[in-house]
């Protein structure tokens, strides 16, 4: 049915992507007429049954049916050269029209836009040779004059496997090659819509429900109760129910509201109808007829279906006077209009409601700045229609419910769609309707708040989606009711708006927008033209003489209306290097085409010299097209191809460019106005003309290397085949391989051979080219083998195509040390595309000698990824070690791999290590998955392990990575048998002619190799119950040196929260820091120092410690804990060490500091500059945590024990059970409680050792070695 005309409301859009709609040439000695102006029609009837909401004709179909359509209009046509329609025969007299012409002037029906709808069947398409195949029907009846009636049937064919759904066919009416018709109305006044619609619903293929049958009317149990309504206030009245009969749908189309009560119709305005949701259907009654009746009309008419509930809202006056009553109701059932065949239930008043004098609030809706039009393209989003503000009075605060607006402008409400209110003020989006309501409205709940005086910028915008050269506007305003729901939040009263003096609503200059619209409306843009050089243009290069040489693409990117182009110039560029034998005129067979299906859009035309003196009077050719073409909405991509004529030689160059907008006539094929394109010059890139050339390359990859016998599918030599310097593509056809021998090698080794090519230029070579051959050979210095290619070869110009010479090795190739095989590419068939000439190739580069070798090998080494050297935790699983082993020449099929446990020596270690409980290889396998397999170890020969069985695979030339990870037991715990301070090493074992611990087979030789190289070691691990982090941490440090007292170094020491694997039992001892203390005196001119030391934890100080000057020779220097005045020396010039011992200075020496486990303390070693000394600028202090680098002398030497033999001087060490101290590596000291009774003491002076062996020094304690702080003299 007619939309517009109907007055009813598409529901969805269209794809505007379309492809060229008309395509074709004129034969220079054929002449045609065409009638460009728009044939004009009235819709008169179409098949179908009209939709329940009266929106559409509908049609209900299963996949695969074929349902037949008929659409009647009427001759309305105004065009005085064009005023009969000829149908063509039998019926009419239309003579048919030749190639490129064929359907010519014939009235057709088909898809709006040219569309390709996917969802038809294509048999449901006419054939039409010279355009597109989406054409349902051809008028065949007789010639139709004006005011004549038409009818065009067709079936339309539903594609098999098409999803249940509904589907909207668009159709339009053209005269083909000609026009697309306008629609008018019976008046002959052209109207919005131009196309018929139909609502296909495909899985219905039965009858449409009935639309019609009794209504009735009641008032709902909801309905408001009585109340008081202040004046200049409005309020919800009434609620009813309206029902439609069961299994029927009443389409409402008019309501009169009556009035009852002690009050005058006047008192009484805005009458509106409101969903029960709160959105308004219908227009707003002004005021009451004679009868007290308020008529509220309903277009397109409100279709009700079951029962449904509405309110009736309006406003009182502010004059009205206190005390008078009012109630709303449906006095008759004559009072709702519609095509029920019946109406009951009336009447039906809601309560009375009182008027009474309060000073609610206000709500004032103006104007807020000015909207231009900005004449938007279809397509284009979030164009800006009406911006306008809210303001609440000063009276109360109020909360705005929601906000409605209405379409306004010329276009239909489907010609637009997400319609946006934003927010100004706040700089949000307040909500987005998708499309207009059936009657034009667009609605938000908004629940915004205002209080007194405050105001709240809005706009509207939307996104344009059809409609050339109508308009569009949103209207907040229906006559003078403004749209929005506003409610005060002291007395609750809903507030009629007012709008602010006329002077703030600006209105466009003759133009008919209403206050509460934007001031200007938007013209929908009639077209627009833009022609750029496109992407898919060719680059700078090179073509040749022939035809069909592209020099340049353009895109065509028509905005509005589908656009026909009538004249295109295209001028030809050339430079100073065209001889005097070449002439414009050696350019022929000009044409522009459509990239995208190849059709000749306009052409052929013949070169000739430039004379229209333009803003391009620069160029020196051009080609002059006046062939019709027209291109729909989007981008298509519009390319020129030329003739290259015989008298250029070489070495010219030209480019193809459209100057200016006077080289392209078009006019919009729905408003027929000029448009001038823009976006020029659109120049192509420069093309050189040059012969056709080929060099056939070879690679030199791969580079010299062995070759295992019986090797499958071996890479022997890579070439290229290049275009570069081409003027065409070039084809292959057969190519011809060298193989250059030495000592006894014949190519006759060399078995099914292939080639490959890399025809996407993507540096893979994914084509096999030839069949599988088998080189003859025959020996001596060198063989050749052609392949003849199973298809022929294009390779484009200005590129190289790769290929591949790909075969097997024979098993029995090996006779002697030094059989090379060198492969080239030598010749080949190749001819130009264009021109179809030979080309003679020219050859390059060199290849690599492929030496043949009975088999390969299998290296390993330590990979990257192998842990460094740390502390581990008892009880956890940790990878150990990571090896990364070479096949060198072949693939390697890994089966046997053996581990060792060494010392810290680098020893085997043949006691192994009871501290592990499994141990874990994984490794890679052929089909690219992981191998894994674990091991229990035994606890009495754990000194080496071996994985037998294995199925790993090392690609040929490649590297395969192993890991070891082990479980840990604990220590000291429940029995089991892990050791403190354990050292965790195990190597690779190459080989072991006793043994056989490495078995590897080649893949290609089938030999086994059982040596791998060398034994190769991990990092070694050192394993405690739980490990330490230490951080330097200069948080609220001052590195300026002043008299005083100075914070010397800051640290934190955290304990892991896992100790034996678990959360539980864990924490950490401290039994010493080490400093090394610089002090500099820059100028050597006094006498510097520090004392008064000490030491905080957590920024408490920590009071059972010793602190010490103390020198590694076994002596204790000073106590440094007091003052120089008083008697002690201080820490002076130079390197100092100090120590930092946490000694309770009993009988055994016994104290430490504790970290729990997880838990993070922070240290603070902290002195005062010595009485006597005076720092000038730039003395420093430099002051840094030492650590230990290596481990104490080995895993027995854990005991406490004194370095100073004088009694209660203290310099805390390491020693073993027989009193053999470890001196050398005692800067840090800690434990990690991991002894069956935990103690700190020592021998003062002696080696009786009297702590738990579970002592050790800060070597791989995390983050050592730390930082130096610097403090500086100012």
């Amino acid at each position: 049915m007619s939309i517009s005309f109907k007055k009813m409301t598409r529901v969805v859009s269209w794809l505007m992507t379309f492809g060229v709609a008309f395509a074709f040439s004129v034969p220079t000695a054929q002449a045609i007429e065409f009638f460009p102006t728009p044939g004009r029609y009235q819709w008169v009837s179409q098949s179908g049954t009209l939709s329940t909401d009266g929106t559409a004709h509908e049609v209900r179909v299963n996949a695969g049916d074929t349902v037949q359509l008929s659409l009647t209009i009427k001759n309305r046509t105004i065009d005085p050269r064009a005023q009969i329609w000829y149908g063509v025969p039998p019926g009419g007299t239309l003579l048919p029209e030749v190639a490129p012409y064929r359907g010519a002037h014939e009235l057709r029906v088909g898809v709006k836009n040219d569309e390709i709808l996917t969802w038809i069947d294509s048999s449901s398409f006419l054939a039409n040779p010279d355009g597109d195949d989406n054409r349902f029907a051809v008028y065949n009846g007789a010639d139709a004059r004006p005011g004549d009636s038409l009818t065009f049937t067709w079936n339309l064919k539903i594609k098999a496997g098409t999803a249940d759904g509904t589907y909207n066919l668009y159709t339009m009416v053209v005269r083909e090659f000609d026009s697309r018709f306008r629609q008018v109305d019976a008046a002959g006044r052209l109207i919005a819509s131009d196309d018929v619609f139909w609502r296909v619903i495909v899985g219905q293929g039965t009858t449409t429900p009935t639309t019609s049958g009794a209504l009735t009317v009641s008032l709902s149990s909801q309905t408001p109760v009585a109340a008081s309504v202040a004046t200049g206030g409005n309020a919800n009245f009434t609620r009813i129910t309206l029902t439609a009969a069961a299994g029927t749908t009443v389409k409402v189309s008019q309501i009169f509201v009556t009035r009852d009560g002690l009050s005058a119709d006047s008192d009484v305005e805005n009458v509106k109808l409101l969903t029960a949701e709160g959105v308004q259907v219908g227009g707003t009654a002004g005021g009451f007829n004679a009868n007290h009746q308020a008529q509220i009309y309903i277009n397109p008419a409100l279709a009700l279906t079951g029962s449904q509930d509405y309110y009736i809202r309006a406003g009182l006056i502010s004059t009205a006077s206190a005390g008078r009553t009012a109630r709303l109701g449906i006095a008759a059932n004559s009072d709702l209009v519609s095509d029920a065949t019946s109406t009951g239930g009336a009447p039906v008043y809601g309560n009375f409601m009182t008027v009474v004098n309060v000073t609610i609030g206000s709500v004032t809706v103006a104007e807020d700045g000015s909207v231009s039009d900005d004449t938007p393209d279809v397509g284009e989003t979030d164009i800006i229609t009406n911006t306008f503000k809210i303001t609440a009075g000063s009276t109360e605060s109020i909360t705005i419910e929601r906000i409605t607006v209405m379409k306004a402008g010329s276009s239909e409400t489907a010609d637009s769609n997400n319609i946006e209110l934003w927010d100004v003020t706040h700089g949000a989006t307040l909500g987005t309707t998708v499309g207009w309501t059936a009657d034009g409205k667009a609605s938000w709940p908004v629940n915004l708040a205002l209080g007194k005086g405050d105001t709240i910028r809005l706009r509207v915008q939307l996104d344009i989606v059809d409609g050339v050269g109508l308009t569009v506007n949103t209207d907040i305003a229906d006559g003078s009711d403004y749209l929005v729901f506003a409610k005060g939040d002291i007395y609750g009263f809903y507030i009629t708006p007012t709008a602010s003096s006329a002077s703030n609503w600006s209105v466009q200059s003759a133009g008919s927008n209403n206050l509460g619209q934007g001031d200007y409306n938007q013209t929908i843009n009639s077209g627009s033209l833009t022609i750029t050089k496109s992407a898919a243009s060719p680059g700078t290069s090179t073509v040749t003489v022939a035809d069909n040489q592209v020099l340049t693409i353009w895109d065509f990117d028509v905005r509005g209306e589908s656009m026909r182009i009538s004249a295109t110039n295209v001028d030809i560029e050339a430079n100073g290097t065209w001889g005097s034998g070449e002439t414009f005129a050696d350019l022929t067979n000009g044409r522009l085409y459509a990239v995208a299906t190849g059709n000749v859009l306009a052409g052929p035309v013949d070169g000739a010299t430039d004379t229209d003196g333009g803003s391009d009077a620069a160029d020196d050719g051009t080609f002059a097209f006046t062939n019709t073409f027209v291109l729909a909405p989007g981008v298509t991509q519009v390319g020129f191809k030329v003739r290259i004529g015989v008298d250029f030689d070489g070495a010219e160059t030209l480019a193809a460019t459209i100057g200016d907008a006077t080289d392209v006539t078009a006019k919009g094929l729905i408003t027929n106005n000029s448009i001038s394109p823009s976006g020029l010059e659109a120049a192509g890139n420069t093309q050189t003309i040059k012969a056709g050339a080929a060099t056939l390359a070879t690679l030199g990859n791969p580079s010299a290397k062995n070759v295992v016998v019986g090797i499958k599918g071996y890479t022997w030599s890579t070439f290229s085949i290049d275009a570069t310097q081409s003027g065409e593509d070039v084809l292959v056809s057969s190519l011809t391989v060298t193989d250059t021998l030495a000592d006894t090698a014949d190519m006759a080794d060399i078995d099914a051979a292939q080639l490959w090519a890399d025809k996407d230029y993507n540096g893979s070579w994914e084509t096999l080219v030839t069949n599988t051959e088998y080189p003859t050979g025959g020996g001596g210095t060198s063989d050749t083998h052609t392949f003849t290619l199973k298809e022929t070869l294009r390779v484009t110009k200005g590129k190289a195509m790769g290929l591949a010479f790909i075969g097997d090795l024979l098993t029995s190739a090996y006779t002697n040390a030094g059989e090379d095989h060198t492969i080239t590419l030598t010749s080949g068939t190749i001819t130009g595309a264009d021109t179809g000439s030979d080309i003679g190739e020219g050859t390059s580069g060199a290849a690599g000698a492929q030496t043949i070798t009975e088999v390969g090998t299998v290296t390993v080494s330590l990979d990257s990824s192998s842990p460094d050297s740390v502390l581990m935790i008892a009880g956890t699983t940790n990878v150990i070690g990571a090896w990364k082993l070479y096949a060198a020449d072949e693939a390697f099929r890994v089966e046997k791999l053996a581990f060792e446990f060494i010392n810290s020596a680098g020893s085997d270690a043949t006691d192994g290590s009871d501290s592990v409980k499994n141990i874990t290889l994984t490794y890679p396998k052929k089909d690219g998955s992981t191998g894994t397999v674990t091991k229990a170890l035994s606890l009495d020969d754990q000194d080496a392990f071996v994985f037998d069985g294995l199925d790993m695979w090392i690609v040929q030339d490649s590297y395969a990575t192993v890991t070891l990870s082990v479980d840990f037991y604990k220590i000291n715990y429940a029995g089991e048998p892990a050791d403190f301070q354990e050292y965790i090493a195990v190597t690779l074992e190459a080989d072991d002619e006793t043994n056989d611990y490495f078995t590897a087979i080649g893949q290609s030789s089938g030999t086994e190799d059982d040596d791998c190289g060398a034994d190769t070691a991990n990092n070694g691990m050192i394993l405690y119950k739980t490990i330490l982090t230490v951080s330097k941490n200069t948080t609220g440090l001052s590195t300026v040196l002043t008299a005083g007292t100075l914070d010397l170094y800051q640290w934190t020491v955290t304990a892991d929260t896992i100790a034996n694997g678990m959360t539980t039992g864990g924490g950490a001892a401290i039994k010493k820091f080490l400093f090394t203390v610089t002090i500099s005196d820059a100028d050597a001119g006094d006498t510097l120092g520090l004392d008064q030391f000490t030491i905080l934890r957590n920024g408490s100080q920590v009071t059972n410690v010793d602190i010490a000057e103390i020198a590694f020779a076994g002596t204790y220097t000073s106590n440094v804990e007091d003052s120089e005045t008083n008697g002690e020396e201080n820490v002076g010039e130079g390197a100092s060490n100090v120590q930092v011992a946490f000694i309770s200075e009993t009988t055994t020496e016994t104290g430490e500091q504790t970290v729990a486990a997880g838990a993070t303390v922070t240290y603070l070693l902290r002195a005062v500059t010595g009485a006597l000394s005076a720092y000038e600028s730039n003395d420093t202090i430099a002051v840094v945590l030492e650590n230990d680098v290596a481990l104490p002398a080995s895993q027995t030497t854990a005991y406490l024990s004194d370095d100073d033999a004088t009694n209660n001087e203290y310099i805390v060490a390491l020693q073993n059970s027989s009193g053999t101290q470890d001196t050398a590596d005692v800067e840090f000291i800690w434990s990690d409680i991991s002894g069956s009774n935990h103690t700190s003491g020592f021998d003062d002076d002696g080696v009786a050792e009297t702590s738990q062996p579970d002592w050790t020094n800060g070597y791989l304690v995390k983050n050592f070695p730390l930082a130096t702080f610097v403090l500086t003299a100012a």
